[in-house]
């Protein structure tokens, strides 16, 4: 085969930047049955029949994914997958380039050491939605033992986005395109909570300014961006049932956070001057304690006396948070790290620990109200 190639060196090895199109390589059947695939590409896959494969099984969710995002108006991908001709067996050789032109060696095959969903995606685009487009490919030469250590050192060491900044990122830009591109799963009280989240973060007027670990927010080593994001959207969601508009739905949102987390910094003073060592501002405490204020909405909103949003200012939170009912539990020593017997601590820090947690604040909450109404 020859393709128009740029070729490109890093410390004495050679690559080539090229791009074909499915129907130029790809000549098996469909549905892919055989990920040898046939035509001029392979996949080293470990199987039972190939116990010295080095690629993991692929997931058919993840390139019918991929080959429908292609199909979307946002269907754009220059990333390129890599792929070797292996010098060292039956399938490869060696290859040259001139004036702008890379032959391979007759009969040879791409085995694809990197983005192999993304080839099944390509594939099932062109069998299945008849997109047959170009596929930007690095092609090396080398042996089989470098082209695995080629595999590990794309695959293994690189580290995923983080949620958070993945979360930030998509926000601004569904924002900044008035549309959620295909793909896209954030809902809509996600992408409010990321909002908010970013907004108790820096507002000079915030108990939680300067504690939460954002991307860019210089903050290291308190509050975590996903907790916070998680349990805020979980509230915006349970608030929704009560009010009809977006914009009343995050005005009480804040209002509560604003108000019962100041509430909490003055009675534990020291989960905030101190936070390595309280489980208040870690995962447990914020998803905890932010679904005990959405779950106490209604019998904040419903208690005697104030109406309307003075039912949920800082004053009315302490008074909650610092009763009788409630003071045991509200206090720093309860919350502190490693807190030997019955601190929040010694639940665990599952979900299901951080469940047991949140009944045990609720009961003591409603029994507050109860005595208080």
């Amino acid at each position: 085969m020859e393709y128009k190639a740029a070729r490109f060196e890093q410390k004495n090895r050679v690559g080539y930047l090229t791009s074909m199109k499915v129907s130029e390589f790809y000549k098996g059947d469909y549905p892919i049955v055989d990920k040898t695939l046939e035509g001029y590409v392979k996949i080293d896959q470990l199987s039972k029949s190939n116990k010295g494969g080095y690629q993991r099984e692929d997931s058919e969710k993840r390139w019918k994914s991929f080959g429908k995002f292609l199909d979307s108006v946002d269907g754009f991908c220059p990333n390129p997958i890599i792929g070797n001709i292996r010098t060292d067996d039956a399938t490869g050789g060696v290859c040259s380039f001139t004036n702008g032109k890379l032959t391979t060696p007759k009969n040879s095959k791409i085995w694809i050491c990197e983005g192999q969903h993304r080839l099944l995606g390509y594939i099932y685009a062109y069998k299945e939605l008849d997109i047959d487009i170009d596929i930007p490919i690095v092609i090396i030469n080398t042996d089989t033992f470098t082209e695995k250590l080629t595999f590990y050192y794309v695959n293994g060491t690189q580290k995923s986005v983080k949620t958070d900044l993945v979360n930030t990122n998509l926000t601004a830009i569904c924002k900044e395109e008035g549309r959620r591109p295909y793909g896209v799963n954030l809902t809509d009280d996600k992408m409010e909570a990321v909002d908010m989240v970013e907004f108790l973060n820096t507002n000079p007027e915030s108990p939680l300014r300067n504690c939460i670990e954002l991307p860019g927010s210089g903050v290291k080593g308190v509050m975590k961006g996903i907790p916070m994001q998680n349990s805020i959207s979980e509230m915006i969601k349970a608030l929704g049932v009560h009010y009809d508009s977006e914009q009343e739905i995050r005005g009480q949102a804040t209002l509560m956070l604003m108000n019962s987390w100041r509430a909490l910094k003055e009675l534990m003073p020291n989960s905030f001057d101190d936070p390595k060592n309280h489980i208040t501002l870690k995962s447990g405490g914020v998803y905890v304690l932010n679904r005990l204020i959405s779950t106490m909405y209604t019998r904040m909103k419903d208690q005697k006396g104030a109406s309307g949003t003075a039912k949920f200012t800082n004053d009315a939170y302490y008074k909650m948070f610092s009763s009788g009912q409630m003071i045991n539990y509200m206090n720093d020593d309860w919350w502190k790290s490693g807190t030997e017997g019955k601190g929040a601590a010694t639940y665990g820090s599952s979900q299901t620990s951080f469940k047991t947690i949140e009944r045990i604040l609720v009961r003591a909450a409603n029994s507050y109200f109860d005595d208080n109404n």
